[in-house]
């Protein structure tokens, strides 16, 4: 159980820089702390990807699902409070380190609607960042998932919906999100567009 009243700090914030989280009188709990102390003593994987020696899981903590990857950069956590349809993993920047694609079912402030979204995770300093938590990346997601690039980099290929037409997109990332590299098929029906988001490299 942890101690309260609680300070959430992080080390890059302000009261971290000036100094001022030590001076609190009551117990300050990192974001890192937090995510391990709501992993459950013998966790349930819900799910697991593998990319060389980089694994990771998606664990059913005590009150939120926890993403974890573990490695040869160690192991890093954060919480998840969204259902998870989708884990893998792949270097979606180029920077040589392994991200983490996470679908999830969610809403955000400029659509209420629960809906299909992607997050991307990548390793931080003591607990896994986010690199990118898009509202959407062409029209609806239906499935999303990471293709080999030519020189190591990984792209995304989605599946999507623009009312009852079917798309696939290729999308690299662009330095601060995705961008379209190429529209595999656009108003397909669900058969095409399904075989071949199927069948893509």
């Amino acid at each position: 159980m942890l101690p309260g009243p609680i300070l959430l700090a992080d080390r890059d914030s302000g009261l971290a820089r000036n100094g001022y989280l030590w001076a609190m009188p009551f117990p300050v709990v990192t974001w890192s702390l937090l995510a391990a102390s709501l992993v459950a003593a013998d966790p349930t994987v819900l799910r697991q990807a593998v990319l060389g020696s980089d694994t990771a899981r998606i664990e059913q903590g005590r009150t939120f699902q926890v993403l974890v990857l573990a490695g040869p950069g160690g192991t890093q956590r954060t919480t998840l409070p969204h259902p998870v349809h989708s884990l893998e993993l792949g270097d979606l920047d180029g920077d040589g380190s392994v991200d983490v694609l996470v679908g999830v079912t969610k809403s955000n402030r400029h659509d209420p609607a629960m809906r299909r979204r992607i997050q991307i995770w990548t390793r931080g300093e003591d607990r896994l960042k986010p690199l990118w938590l898009g509202t959407k990346l062409v029209a609806e997601l239906r499935e999303c998932r990471i293709v080999a690039r030519p020189g190591g980099r990984r792209d995304l290929l989605s599946l999507e919906t623009r009312g009852k037409d079917w798309l696939v997109a290729r999308l690299r990332w662009s330095g601060f999100g995705f961008e379209v590299d190429s529209m595999l098929v656009d108003g397909a029906d669900s058969s095409r567009a399904a075989a071949t988001w199927r069948d893509a490299r």
